[in-house]
């Protein structure tokens, strides 16, 4: 099992109370001056993820920035050079590493957005810190027109070549890798509740209810996977793509998590699948409950479904439901 961040919440407050009654009342050290170390810092890390709503315009996107964290006003205004390689191998890599399947922005989708202070070059890019310039802003000007499956993710990548003199913080990354992806409708970040009934175990349970009474609300992400569809990924639990749910503790249904097809013109479900497949490699898969409401409500931005997970394996008996679902996604953000 993936970590679970709630598993440490309440150990985590424990030692912030402790150390806050050691904290002094001010800082008596000295100024540093013209003294110290400039450091060279990707602030968004070595992976950027920008979710965009479709466009058919021209829209500026910026990918990422890197900061010259400046000492000392010598430094401030010192001209440094920092040269980046837009690198597609290192999608392959990522991609391998990770299980995505990200292709390469194609050309004709972009052009590059240059600044005084930052240019491009074929596949080099340069940000030229100096004169008092913080911040080097990398953007494209991507053409929503040209990105018509929305089920379909891009990437781009960059290797830091050069640092132009300035110190790598200790926590930059050598590699960034910018994922962009297109949302639809139904895609965002909801409060999840419902029941959930197993015909193999009564101690199986819906989470929202035992998570709720400890934490609050359980917020599931509901992820664009084609232009009507979004499967349910869990960012508490599991941080994947999977079903969580309560057995006596914190558990899930491995490979299987409901993927919900929406009709465009009237909100209503017609379908719900699994997202490992129908069935899955364990014969779980999902089958939409024809006897729920099943739609989604604009106006109140709220999903209510009822389904079933099939398992022949654990079911042996037609229609081998193992689990029926009943629950109800309430929009609480965008992702």
């Amino acid at each position: 099992m993936k970590k679970s961040i709630f598993n440490y919440i309440f150990f985590i407050l424990g030692i912030v109370l402790l150390f806050q009654g050691c904290v002094k009342e001010s800082f008596e050290g000295d100024d540093l001056g013209d003294t110290g170390t400039t450091f060279l810092k990707t602030p968004d890390g070595e992976v950027v993820v920008h979710w965009l709503s479709p466009f058919t315009d021209k829209k500026k996107v910026n990918l990422f920035n890197l900061f010259k964290d400046a000492h000392n006003s010598a430094e401030l205004n010192a001209s440094n050079t920092v040269t980046l390689l837009v690198n597609p191998a290192i999608i392959d890599e990522y991609n391998e590493a990770n299980e995505t399947s990200f292709e390469v922005l194609p050309a004709s989708f972009f052009t590059w957005a240059p600044t005084d202070v930052v240019t491009y070059s074929g596949n080099n890019v340069s940000v030229a810190f100096g004169n008092g310039q913080l911040y080097g802003d990398i953007a494209i000007n991507l053409d929503g027109s040209k990105w018509t499956d929305l089920a379909q993710k891009y990437a781009l990548a960059f290797e830091v070549k050069e640092t132009g003199g300035i110190s790598p913080s200790s926590a930059m990354a050598d590699t960034i890798v910018v994922e962009l992806g297109l949302k639809n409708t139904w895609d965002g970040v909801y409060k999840w509740t419902g029941t959930l009934t197993d015909n193999t175990s009564a101690t199986i349970t819906h989470i929202s209810g035992p998570y709720g009474e400890q934490y609050g609300d359980y917020e599931l992400e509901l992820q664009t996977v084609g232009e009507t569809k979004v499967a349910m990924f869990d960012p508490i639990l599991w941080s994947d793509f999977m079903y969580p749910m309560y057995s006596g503790g914190w558990s899930g249904y491995g490979s299987f998590a409901p993927v919900f097809e929406f009709d465009k013109a009237t909100n209503k479900i017609i379908s719900v699948t699994n997202y490992y497949g129908q069935p899955a490699g364990n014969t779980r898969s999902a089958q939409l409950d024809p006897s729920g409401e099943n739609y989604y409500d604009p106006e109140t931005k709220t999903i209510k479904v009822k389904y079933f997970m099939l398992q022949p394996s654990a079911v042996t008996a037609a229609p081998h439901i193992r689990a029926s679902i009943d629950e109800e996604f309430v929009f609480v953000k965008g992702r």
